[in-house]
């Protein structure tokens, strides 16, 4: 049997070169990735081997993994980074290593919970975090976040909960001092040092002015160095927000549930907003007082009785109804109250009632559009944004997920366990759902034809940048019912 690597019969395609039309494939790239490492093998009645064109697992193998080493060392690292995506995903890199048991080929995941249905098609190695490596920094939000805020959201639909109340908090004026003192603290000795470097340049030149000079100029570039180091700090605004959690469960029991997310102003202040539910008994006009007050406390991080004296109050409009907004705030200084705390107790809290029966809200802020990209985007030297959201005082419901190997079932079986409920489950949507519902069936189509959701791109230097791997979502809770109905 011939065994070199460059005789190709015509018409027949080598899966190992990476220079040839249709390369990778489903299965032969895994195996000839493994193959490089020289770690894999196979039984020569393994069923896989019609991938490879019907080769053995000779020396053919160990000069195609050595070819591979010498021509893509660096592309299979690329290859990896670009479309080797699974659970665990981040953007920090991935492992390189994988054993035999991860590399069986082709899986498909039919998973439910009470309001979303996922198929999702992949292999079974998965995309880690290498050990020692940390996690790169937090731009924006992912769209892989925005589709579990979704999830959630309809599961919580399924279960007939829906938003009662909505509450937003916000940061004054001076919001950079309010959550980093040490970015204030740079911001002042930067004005400093260029006072004194403007300074001096109206001192007389004479004997050491050089000097002086050089010495006040290196002053600026550290004091700029230091503020664009420490930008504002996320992890103090997390504090805030568990120091309001912690206040409000004191305050109104540990009977009610909220879900919380955070987005950015235009100025570039971080905002939360926060949409409860099973809190219906609470005042509204009593829970506005309270909200104020606390929040303002816990950023100020102090006692507010002279804010809420009434006579100052009087006195604040009676300034402002004489001499205007900036003579009445000149006016607070010499009563010994700050400007940025007294508007932050005027306008720094929003609470309102939802009426509406379903989370349409939250998931338009979710979604967002091109007028608010802002908000899901980090502001330059912001520092440890964290999360951009979270649940409180609610438990998620679980998971069902049913597996197959797409390389031992038969075409009968795939589509009884996996194309049946998601067919079913498209019928349960709407009428203006019919394009996503045509896109779907499309993919469906296509799945069945070559295992994957998505026609295999190949770059120039064949990287595959859209392969077998790809998810399905159908959302609602009559459209799990019908999947489960349909297996």
């Amino acid at each position: 049997m011939n065994t070199n690597i460059n005789s190709v019969k015509s018409g027949s395609i080598r899966p190992f070169d990476p220079h040839m039309a249709g390369y990778p494939r489903p299965v032969t790239d895994r195996l000839a990735y493994a193959l490089r490492h020289f770690e894999y093998t196979l039984p020569p009645t393994d069923p896989r081997w019609r991938f490879l064109d019907e080769q053995p697992l000779a020396s053919s193998s160990v000069r195609t993994a050595r070819y591979l080493t010498k021509r893509a060392k660096d592309l299979w690292q690329k290859r990896i980074e670009a479309s080797w995506r699974g659970p665990g995903l981040s953007n920090a890199p991935y492992l390189d290593a994988a054993t035999s048991t991860q590399l069986l080929g082709l899986k498909a995941r039919l998973m439910f919970n009470p309001g979303t249905l996922k198929l999702r098609v992949g292999g079974m190695l998965q995309s880690t975090v290498a050990p020692g490596v940390s996690r790169g920094q937090i731009r924006w939000l992912s769209n892989k976040s925005r589709s579990r805020i979704l999830e959630l959201t309809r599961e919580l639909e399924a279960a007939e909960i829906y938003p009662q109340l909505m509450i937003s908090l916000t940061y004054p004026r001076d919001w950079e001092a309010a959550i980093s003192p040490e970015h204030a603290q740079a911001v002042w000795e930067f004005r400093r040092a260029w006072g004194r470097l403007n300074a001096w340049r109206y001192v007389p030149r004479g004997p050491g002015w050089g000097e002086g000079w050089q010495q006040r100029r290196a002053e600026v570039r550290a004091g700029l160095h230091r503020l664009r180091e420490l930008g504002p700090d996320g992890k103090r605004v997390k504090a805030h927000l568990e120091a309001f959690r912690k206040r409000f469960e004191r305050r109104y029991g540990t009977a009610w549930s909220l879900i919380w997310k955070l987005e950015f102003q235009r100025r570039g202040a971080p905002h939360i907003h926060l949409y409860l539910w099973n809190c219906g008994e609470l005042d509204l006009a009593e829970l506005r007082t309270w909200v104020s007050q606390a929040w303002v406390e816990i950023v100020a991080g102090c006692e507010l009785n002279a804010y809420l004296d009434p006579q100052n109050r009087s006195l604040y409009d009676l300034y402002r109804e004489s001499g205007g907004r900036e003579f009445a705030e000149a006016m607070l200084g010499g009563m010994g109250l700050e400007v940025g705390i007294w508007n932050h107790l005027r306008a720094g809290t929003k609470v309102e009632a939802i009426r509406e029966r379903h989370w349409g809200y939250l998931a338009k802020e979710v979604q967002g559009g091109m007028g608010k990209a802002y908000q899901h985007e980090v502001p330059r030297r912001y520092r440890n944004v964290g999360r951009w959201w979270g649940y409180w005082r609610y438990r998620r419901a679980g998971w069902t997920e049913l597996v197959f190997d797409l390389a031992s079932a038969s075409m009968r079986e795939v589509k009884e366990a996996i194309v049946k409920p998601v067919e079913a489950a498209l019928k349960t949507l709407p009428r203006a759902c019919r394009d996503f519902r045509e896109r779907a069936k499309a993919m469906l189509t296509r799945f069945l034809k070559t295992g994957s959701f998505s026609a295999q791109k190949i770059d120039r230097d064949g990287v595959v940048t859209e392969g077998p791997y790809g998810y399905l979502t159908v959302w609602g809770h009559s459209a799990v019912q019908a999947a489960i109905g349909a297996l």
